[in-house]
């Protein structure tokens, strides 16, 4: 039985769960939602993804890269 695209959304979201746990998805829809992309923030310092954070309204500290 062929599965419809909302099937294989929530299929995709409940594995995206199991394996990155609950929170990832949350700290990422924060982010997106602030304009900001995790990957580069990725490679920024510290000290420039701190700033970035904090310009955004987001609180740094709660934020593990």
């Amino acid at each position: 039985m062929q599965q419809n695209i909302l099937e294989k959304a929530a299929e995709f979201v409940i594995l995206k769960n199991v394996v990155c746990g609950e929170e990832a998805e949350e700290q990422m829809t924060e982010l997106e939602l602030s304009g900001l992309d995790a990957e580069k923030l990725e490679f920024m310092t510290a000290d420039e993804r701190r700033r970035v954070l904090e310009e955004a309204g987001l609180i740094p500290d709660e934020y593990d890269f």
